[in-house]
């Protein structure tokens, strides 16, 4: 790669203006000269060569600034550099990787290691390459028979003819996807399937189970106080909880657990654990996790145990 060649690649939805997500503007997460050098570095989506000094040039702060701002947003992982080689293998400068949705080191790694796979093509292509956290249902060359490196990276390849169920291993995990396919968000599109399978894989049921609750958490709130912003989309929000570690509220979980140590006084058939109340009546059987929207775990349980009680005669 010669210095004429661009150097960058970036990850957002639109083309030849810069669209952000409102969560990004609105985000405590991201400081001020944080937040300005993600906006440089998304504007230019691929059609810059990037360097501190360039840079700076956007900066009234000064290259300290610069470089504060690059730790912060390599930290979060908006920002990813990749160094790269000239003749020699002597060191050539970076490859600047910009990411509207941050994502991990690891996933990172992933992305880079079969960037044809991921839609990375060449530097400098400015069209939208597909979610990187999502493997791609499709070859990007049809023509091109998949290696076996190819092969055991591309969990839905054509070749395997997997659907995103398939990919997934254990009873619990697929009973758990389909349970979570059938959520409707409040606003915006139906969970993508690729999406609820690759979340399973990688971060398992429980930690998916929190994420989720985390979203529904924040819709609880917004019923209770339309003042509170609600979610535009349950798929971008769940993965960000996912990718920040996002807990769900230990205040409703508290809340929860107190009513469900009061129902049990009544009801026999009510065992309350440490992260969930279990609910067995004959062939019935139902676990409900404490940290549920407080609303929609009052409801919950005294549907279920309706259920219990019909079951017990």
């Amino acid at each position: 790669m010669n210095s004429q060649e661009h150097n960058s690649f970036t990850s957002h939805s639109k083309k030849n203006f810069t669209l952000l997500d409102n969560d990004i503007i609105r985000s405590a997460d991201l400081s001020c000269k944080a937040f300005k050098l993600l906006s440089i570095g998304l504007s230019h989506s691929g059609s810059w060569q990037f360097n501190r000094k360039q840079i700076n040039t956007c900066f009234k702060e000064g290259m300290h600034t610069v470089d504060e701002a690059m730790k912060e947003l390599r930290s979060l992982g908006h920002l990813h550099l990749k160094a790269k080689k000239g003749n020699g293998s002597q060191f050539a400068g970076h490859l600047w990787f910009w990411f509207e949705d941050p994502i991990s080191e690891e996933e990172f790694k992933k992305f880079y290691r079969d960037p044809e796979i991921q839609g990375f093509g060449e530097f400098g292509v400015s069209e939208t390459p597909p979610d990187i956290r999502i493997p791609s249902l499709k070859n990007t060359n049809s023509d091109k028979k998949i290696n076996k490196v190819n092969e055991g990276t591309l969990p839905f390849s054509k070749k395997k003819k997997k659907e995103p169920r398939d990919f997934l291993t254990t009873p619990e995990e697929k009973t758990y996807f389909d349970s979570l396919m059938k959520s409707r968000p409040e606003e915006g599109e139906p969970l993508d399937p690729k999406a609820v399978s690759y979340w399973i894989k990688n971060w398992g049921i429980e930690r998916v189970k929190e994420a989720v609750m985390v979203y529904r958490q924040q819709v609880d709130k917004h019923k209770r106080n339309p003042s509170v912003p609600i979610p535009r989309s349950m798929g971008k929000y769940v993965r960000r909880a996912l990718n920040k570690g996002t807990k769900p509220s230990t205040e409703e979980t508290d809340a929860n657990k107190r009513l469900a140590r009061e129902l049990s006084k009544k009801h026999p058939f009510i065992e309350v654990l440490e992260k969930y109340v279990k609910i067995v009546a004959s062939t019935f059987k139902e676990e409900l996790y404490y940290s549920m929207p407080i609303d929609l775990f009052k409801q919950t349980i005294r549907n279920k145990i309706e259920t219990a009680l019909a079951y017990s005669l």
